[in-house]
């Protein structure tokens, strides 16, 4: 119960400290025990993403972790098991994950234990990943399925309007916008 005590003051040491001293989530998910490569992007705080082991994830580098992810390591439904057998009643499964180099994770979507995720992919919002995606895929939908390859996606991004505004504030991106399309205000 002590050492318990304990973990949960140090975590919360650790959280003040990373996101609200030094502001770097992704030092604090390498503090956790997470592998974390150079130039992540954490839209959320690793804490809530990261899940209870993770020290069993690693995260390449470039990578973009949108709001709502959740990366699961453990098999939560053996809930179920361990009510209908006694001989499961302390036991769990647990699987390491990889996610590879400048990939993107969409907004809500859940990767299951075990998954590896390649390089240069995007998973599409409130997406469930529960296999393998190869380098270079684009993936949305219940179960995750390939629905594009990133040299199609970004042929598709080519033909858009594309708007220098990413070093912007937000205020500068608006009258910037409102400038170029004063009938989108």
């Amino acid at each position: 119960m002590f050492s318990k005590l304990v973990d949960k003051l140090k975590r919360s040491i650790l959280h003040f400290y990373y996101m609200h001293i030094i502001r770097n989530p992704s030092k604090y998910g390498r503090a956790l025990g997470a592998r974390i490569g150079k130039g992540c992007n954490f839209i959320e705080d690793p804490e809530k993403f990261l899940n209870s082991e993770p020290w069993l994830i690693t995260i390449g580098n470039h990578v973009r972790i949108t709001y709502g992810v959740r990366l699961l390591t453990h098999e939560g439904a053996l809930w179920t098991i361990r009510g209908m057998d006694e001989r499961y009643e302390n036991v769990s499964t647990y699987e390491p994950m990889y996610i590879g180099d400048n990939t993107m994770i969409g907004m809500y979507s859940v990767v299951m234990p075990g998954v590896k995720i390649g390089k240069n992919c995007i998973i599409g919002a409130h997406s469930v990943v529960t296999r393998d995606i190869p380098d270079g895929t684009v993936v949305a939908g219940v179960p995750a399925r390939k629905i594009s390859n990133i040299e199609k996606f970004k042929e598709k991004i080519d033909t858009r309007e594309l708007f220098d505004v990413m070093k912007m504030s937000q205020r500068e991106k608006r009258a910037y916008l409102s400038k170029k399309h004063p009938e989108w205000f």
